[in-house]
């Protein structure tokens, strides 16, 4: 039997695989947990808290105050409940994607240091430097998202543009988005 072990893997192809997974297993979860709630008649509607922030973010111009802790307080607790084998693929993908920016900030560090740093960021997500990464790329992924929409005015077309615009974001144009 052969096995990952015996480096017969191509890094391009699981990077590859690791994206996709993290774009259409956490990315597509988080933003649909984030813009949709289930309504009294068991339709999906736009959730209060994408409401509240989208009115934030248009009428001041940016996210901040009340909706800047509400958007805080989501992603921290989607980052609690994630799985811990999901987490450490977001741990996995946010280091190979935010790679030369660490290298750069931990520049002090030898490479087998930085190796090490690495290595118990991604076994120990929770407690490592990517968490924050993770927070910071997931609140701007929601925060742009948000900035799509206008929803001073809820349509009966928005929870299709809601869910057309997820697509994008996880398979389409914006899929470099995270």
């Amino acid at each position: 039997m052969i096995n990952l072990d015996d480096n017969i893997y191509d890094n391009k192809q699981l990077a590859a695989i690791l994206r996709k997974f993290v774009l259409e297993t956490i990315l597509k979860q988080e933003l649909e947990d984030f813009a949709l709630e289930e309504g009294d008649d068991n339709e999906f509607k736009v959730s209060h808290l994408m409401e509240f922030i989208n009115y934030e973010l248009i009428s001041k111009g940016e996210i901040q105050g009340d909706a800047k802790i509400e958007l805080n307080n989501f992603v921290e607790g989607t980052l609690d409940y994630l799985h811990a084998t999901s987490y450490q693929a977001l741990a996995y993908y946010i280091i190979n994607k935010e790679y030369e920016a660490l290298r750069t900030e931990f520049k002090d560090l030898n490479e087998k240091e930085f190796k090490d740093l690495l290595k118990h960021a991604a076994a120990h997500p929770k407690q490592s430097i990517v968490q924050q990464l993770a927070k910071d790329a997931l609140k701007e992924v929601l925060a742009n998202f948000i900035s799509e929409f206008d929803l001073c005015v809820i349509k009966k077309d928005t929870v299709i543009d809601i869910h057309s615009m997820i697509y994008e974001y996880v398979y389409g144009r914006y899929s470099e988005a995270l």
